[in-house]
């Protein structure tokens, strides 16, 4: 691992059926709504090994760290800290910068559409702007990027709501913070969500892009074979 380069730090939780991706039960199951999960996380994973930033995962808690390590294969697991996803986010910043890191950037672990080719775009824009987000279609973000800690970005956010990323703009713009937005991306969070992914999947025309996630999306009923 070299400090100087940027942290990749992807934030998920260990998979427990009833608990994960509840909203996808209805259409998945429990424990397919949990496998869907470790699907997502394994691809966008190895999606982002890549060699220009050194990719971490981080764990909700310490309970996480077992199970999410037995996965990780080669990559460093964390345990995030803070009362809310904001906090949390703040101190994996905060982290890098103390570190040495020339800029962190998060990314939630089921944005399928995330690549090397987004996280390149949000380090360019950091050249830019104090801080980077990639708006997702349900009002929040799947990627956040800054080289430094910037309190004011991520406090009196309604964590979880459709306003997250207006109101992540509205604090930007009241403390003077420069924030790009380069590319939007999407999450997969309700059962409308599973019949558009696989529908971006076949317009990829790739057969093994997101390869564990398309197993799991042609068990599902509803939603088109490739």
């Amino acid at each position: 691992m070299s400090v100087g380069r940027p942290r990749l730090a992807v934030f998920c939780r260990a998979p427990r059926p009833g608990r994960t991706k509840t909203r996808l039960i209805p259409g998945l199951g429990e424990a397919g709504a949990a496998a869907f999960s470790i699907a997502l996380l394994l691809d966008l994973a190895a999606r982002l090994d890549a060699p220009g930033w050194d990719r971490e995962l981080w764990v909700a808690d310490e309970r996480d760290r077992g199970p999410i390590g037995a996965l990780a294969g080669d990559a460093r697991v964390r345990v995030q800290t803070g009362a809310d996803l904001g906090e949390r986010m703040l101190s994996c910043i905060a982290d890098g910068a103390e570190a040495g890191r020339p800029a962190t950037v998060i990314v939630g672990s089921d944005c399928p559409g995330i690549d090397p080719e987004t996280v390149e775009a949000a380090l360019l824009a950091l050249d830019d702007a104090d801080a980077v987000v990639c708006p997702s279609g349900d009002g929040g973000y799947g990627l956040v990027a800054a080289r430094r800690a910037l309190p004011s970005l991520f406090a009196g956010i309604d964590w979880g709501t459709p306003e997250v990323c207006e109101q992540t703009r509205t604090a930007a713009v009241r403390t003077g913070i420069r924030l790009a937005e380069p590319c939007a991306v999407d999450d997969v969070d309700r059962p409308d969500d599973l019949a558009r992914l696989a529908g971006d999947l076949a317009a990829t025309g790739n057969p093994t892009a997101l390869g564990r996630t398309r197993a799991i999306l042609g068990t599902v009923d509803g939603v088109p074979p490739d």
